[in-house]
């Protein structure tokens, strides 16, 4: 859903 992509994008933003 929506929220899982949002954690994601937050995820691949803190990693990057």
């Amino acid at each position: 859903m929506f929220l899982l992509l949002m954690l994601s994008s937050h995820c691949v933003f803190i990693h990057e």
